[in-house]
């Protein structure tokens, strides 16, 4: 019972930031399901983790990370993270929110107008540059030329710009022009 508390509370504070209007209740309402939403999407890939970790095994590939499969299986309005974060191998992956921050798989480049790819336990190398990404970019099989194994380490990258991510970090502090395209 605590936990539907902590979550009316937590609905309560969403909606009346920054807000002078009065919430009616079918909005608080509203709120409460997304939420519930996304604790049920949360304990879902905290399960396929649990699964996929029993049978994984310790060799690499150069396979780009997937789009998200969410938007097939429920007929919701697509949703953009509140928070648009990069992680590293390690961290989740999917739609941030305030209670569940995980690293955003739906990034679209302003710069370049171009959707960011991803690659798990990859880096780039020293010597990737805007040109070689500017003529190579998206065709795999030229990517691999610049893409080294490196355990824990997450390579981002659009045809403008890249990264090597270790650790869950906000978008914005690395001075990127990368956006949240909605899941």
């Amino acid at each position: 019972m605590d936990d539907i508390d902590d979550l009316l509370d937590e609905a309560e504070k969403v909606c009346n930031v920054g807000k002078s209007k009065k919430i009616t209740s079918s909005e608080v309402n509203d709120h409460v399901s997304r939420l519930l939403e996304e604790f049920d999407d949360f304990d879902d890939e905290t399960e396929k983790k649990l699964k996929s970790k029993s049978g994984s095994s310790s060799s690499w590939s150069f396979e780009m990370t997937p789009p998200p499969t969410n938007m097939a299986i429920k007929p919701t309005a697509p949703r953009q993270c509140s928070l648009v974060q990069l992680g590293g191998a390690n961290s989740a992956k999917g739609l941030s929110t305030m209670l569940s921050q995980r690293s955003c798989d739906a990034l679209l480049c302003l710069s370049c107008n171009l959707k960011v790819v991803m690659f798990d336990n990859i880096a780039w190398a020293d010597t990737t540059d805007y040109l070689f990404l500017r003529n190579n970019m998206p065709d795999l099989s030229r990517l691999k030329d610049q893409l080294n194994p490196r355990r824990g380490c997450r390579a981002y990258a659009c045809q403008c710009q890249w990264r090597n991510i270790f650790e869950t970090v906000d978008v914005r502090k690395e001075n990127l022009q990368w956006i949240c395209r909605k899941h």
